[in-house]
C-alpha cells in the first residue's frame, strides 16, 4: 500500500527522491483519507477518470481498483518513472508526463468517448489550484460532471463561502456552474513531507446546463482582474466618460474596483455601455 508513512519513505529512498517544492509535492500517507475521496467520487463503469498530480501514486493505487480507465497525468518526470515500476501492466492505467495546463483536455476526452462522464479528481498543488479550476470549469466540456479535490483549507473555505461580491475569477465560475460540497477536512500531519497547513477535500459538482452569464461577461471580468488593483473605471474596457455617467446613474463611486461590487452591478454596468 503506497498510501502510508513507511511504504512513501521507502519509495522515496529508493528511486533517490525527495519532495519538489517546485512542483508543491506532498505525498499522502493515510490510507483512511484516501478511501475516502475515492468513495465519495461516485465512479461508475461509465466514468473516464482524469487524476492530476498522481506523484508516487497513492491515489492512484485507489482509483485503479474501482476505475476502468484512469488518466494520471504528472508533470514530475521522476515521478513518472515510479508510476511506471508501481503499475507495470495495469491496462486500465494511462500515464502523461505533461503539465496539466498545457494539455488539450477537449482532445484528450474525446480520445475516450465511449465514457459518458469524465470524473477529474487530484490533490492539487497550493500555488496553482485556481489555475487548474479555472482551466477545467471554463472548458465548458458537457463530458465533465465533476472535480473531486484536495487543496488548502482556506482557499476551500473561500469557495464555499456565499458572497454577493465578486471575489475572483474563479468564484464566479464556481457560483454560476457549480455546486461545491466538503468531503471533508484533512490533517497537514497526513502528508510527507509535512505542508504548514492544513487541507480540505470539495466535491465540485458541475452543472452544464446552468450556463447564467455569457462568454463576454467572463472576458470582462478576467480583464479586470488581471488589473484588480486598479480601479473599475480604469480597467473596463469603454469610453471613461460614459462609465462616470453609469457610475452616476447607479450610484456606484468612481473609485470601486472589481472585488468591491456584485454581479448584478456589473452586469448592469456592461448592459448600459453596449
Amino acid at each position: 500500500m503506497i498510501a502510508s508513512k513507511k511504504e512513501t519513505f521507502e519509495l522515496l529512498k529508493k528511486h533517490n527522491l525527495i519532495a519538489n517544492k517546485k512542483f508543491g509535492q506532498n505525498f499522502l500517507i493515510n490510507y483512511e483519507t484516501i478511501k475516502k475521496i475515492v468513495s465519495q467520487s461516485e465512479i461508475t463503469p461509465n466514468s473516464l477518470v482524469i487524476e492530476i498530480g498522481p506523484g508516487l501514486g497513492a491515489l492512484t493505487q485507489e482509483l485503479l481498483n474501482i476505475s476502468k480507465q484512469v488518466i494520471a497525468i504528472e508533470i514530475d518526470k521522476k515521478m513518472i518513472k515510479v508510476l511506471q515500476e508501481n503499475f507495470t501492466n495495469q491496462e486500465n492505467l494511462k500515464i502523461i508526463n505533461e503539465d496539466f495546463l498545457k494539455i488539450d483536455l477537449n482532445n484528450l476526452i474525446e480520445q475516450y468517448s465511449k465514457y459518458q462522464e469524465v470524473i477529474i479528481i487530484s490533490n492539487l498543488p497550493y500555488y496553482i489550484t485556481s489555475d487548474i479550476l479555472e482551466k477545467i470549469i471554463s472548458l465548458k466540456n458537457k463530458k465533465i460532471t465533476k472535480i473531486v479535490t484536495m487543496m488548502q483549507k482556506e482557499v476551500g473555505k473561500k469557495l464555499l463561502k456565499k458572497e454577493d461580491k465578486i471575489e475572483s475569477y474563479l468564484k464566479v465560475l464556481i457560483d454560476n456552474y457549480c455546486t461545491v460540497n466538503t468531503i471533508m477536512h484533512v490533517s497537514k500531519n497526513d502528508f510527507e513531507p509535512r505542508p504548514k497547513v492544513d487541507s480540505i477535500v470539495l466535491k465540485i459538482n458541475i452543472n452544464n446546463d446552468k450556463y447564467l452569464l455569457d462568454d463576454y461577461f467572463y472576458k470582462i471580468i478576467k480583464e479586470c482582474f488581471k488589473g484588480k488593483r486598479k480601479t473599475l473605471l480604469n480597467t473596463l474596457p469603454y469610453d471613461k466618460e460614459k462609465i462616470k455617467e453609469i457610475f452616476k446613474q447607479l450610484d456606484i463611486k468612481e473609485t470601486v474596483r472589481i472585488d468591491e461590487i456584485t454581479i448584478k452591478q456589473l452586469k448592469d454596468i456592461i448592459e448600459r455601455s453596449k
